[in-house]
């Protein structure tokens, strides 16, 4: 999904993560819905650009939230879903480089805000995986998990 951020804007948008249980021992991918988007339909690809017209003083001020919020329907009377550690992790073998990113956990780590900006003209693909874990409410049991990596890019529109 594509999310195109104005001349000198910032725009927030709020998704939904329904975190999966490994299969095989493989990681799956995570579903993942903008809430706005009327067709609820799964985002494997993030693909966020900032308009090349920018000033610099405009680019300080642009920026694009993402308020995700863990599935409430996988919250179960015998386990709960949490964000772990910061909530995801960039890939490291793709020389992919976070620097535009800043994730924060919150909500008792049933929210992470990830903040994307962009000050420069280069662009950069990333790869991550969402974190969280799964505890037992009876034997007070955690798990943490890693979705398979979605990606994406960044950067500013020709």
């Amino acid at each position: 999904m594509q999310f195109d951020i104005p001349q000198g804007e910032s725009q927030t948008r709020t998704f939904t993560l329904t975190p999966q249980l490994p299969v095989s021992g493989q990681a799956q991918e995570w579903k993942l819905i903008c809430d706005s988007d009327s067709e609820k339909t799964h985002i494997s690809t993030l693909d966020i650009f900032f308009s090349s017209a920018s000033s610099p003083a405009e680019r300080l001020s642009e920026s694009f939230t993402m308020k995700i919020n863990i599935d409430s329907a996988v919250q179960t009377s015998k386990s709960v879903w949490r964000f772990a550690a910061q909530g995801m992790i960039f890939a490291t073998n793709g020389g992919d480089d976070k620097r535009c990113f800043e994730v924060v956990s919150g909500n008792d780590s049933n929210q992470l805000v990830v903040t994307v900006t962009c000050l420069d003209n280069a662009g950069e693909s990333f790869k991550f995986s969402f974190l969280a874990m799964e505890t037992t409410l009876e034997s007070g049991e955690c798990r943490i998990f890693a979705s398979a990596d979605p990606d994406g890019n960044t950067g500013r529109r020709p």
